[in-house]
């Protein structure tokens, strides 16, 4: 119970930084006054100035529609987007819950299709990885965090563009040594997902069985995420409060992206949202960093 005190401290800790930290954070949109009364109502809910939360809800809107027609990015785009004006570890609270929401339109096909002894294998690295990246996350300063996160999805989103085979991940070892590193980038950001994208790229299994034990892996880690996002005192309630009061937007901005959805343009998608992914971490790093 001490340690989960010291933990939740800490993660306080550097919540409180990241607000003192927006004070100097330059925020590129303004409410239009014709909205002005609505958003601060939704400011009040998200416990954000109405700058922050129209921010927040434009970018859990364009990622839950990138969610729906590409199947991945949810966490990624928020993180991207949103992160310019909220740190990550105010952010992870929040993904997670929109996270599982967009994961149930695709748990049923993804159980069908799964291979279990990949996930399991994949479940074991995370279980060991989680907590490392949650130590760091819960210990860097918004000024460290932010940057790193936003290098991070920089270095995956080319990754994946620029089909990055990294051979080491083949094989048993590699499936273990893949589920470390993912487990590690989720507890930094919630990015676990898109490190399994790449390790898909040296499987030699069917695309059915890869997409869908990508589907359940993301699942079973959300899981894995929030029983340590609740050990390390990350799971506040403000985090729950934002989480449920953006999953309504979630779930229609998911359905609007299914039915955007066509199945001849995947690849194009796929390679859209990932030059979105670049352009928005581009843009939040460049801001970190002036």
């Amino acid at each position: 119970a001490s340690s989960r005190t010291k933990s939740a401290h800490d993660a306080e800790s550097v919540c409180r930084q990241s607000v003192e930290a927006n004070t100097h954070w330059k925020v590129l949109v303004a409410v239009p006054a014709s909205i002005a009364p609505m958003m601060n109502t939704f400011a009040s809910w998200l416990h954000l100035t109405p700058d922050a939360a129209l921010v927040m809800i434009a970018g859990v809107f364009l990622a839950s529609v990138v969610r729906g027609f590409s199947g991945f990015a949810l966490t990624a785009t928020v993180m991207a987007g949103v992160g310019m004006v909220l740190p990550p570890v105010q952010l992870l609270p929040v993904c997670l819950i929109l996270e599982f929401v967009a994961s149930l339109f695709m748990l049923r096909a993804g159980l069908r299709e799964a291979d279990f002894r990949l996930v399991a294998t994949l479940m074991v690295g995370t279980l060991i990885g989680v907590p490392i990246g949650l130590s760091l996350t819960t210990s860097l300063s918004p000024e460290v965090s932010r940057p790193l996160v936003q290098s991070l999805i920089l270095l995956l989103a080319f990754a994946q563009l620029l089909k990055v085979r990294p051979q080491w991940l083949a094989g048993q070892s590699g499936r273990a040594i893949a589920g470390v590193l993912a487990g590690i980038a989720t507890g930094i950001a919630g990015l676990g997902g898109m490190v399994i994208a790449v390790f898909v790229l040296v499987q030699q299994l069917p695309a059915k069985s890869m997409r869908g034990s990508l589907v359940v892996y993301v699942f079973m880690s959300m899981i894995i995420s929030a029983t340590f996002q609740y050990l390390f005192g990350v799971m506040t309630a403000e985090g729950l409060t934002r989480g449920a009061t953006l999953v309504p937007l979630a779930v229609i901005g998911v359905l609007l992206g299914q039915l955007l959805f066509r199945p001849r343009w995947e690849t194009a998608y796929r390679k859209v949202c990932l030059t979105l992914l670049v352009l928005l971490a581009s843009i939040g790093l460049m801001q970190t960093l002036a």
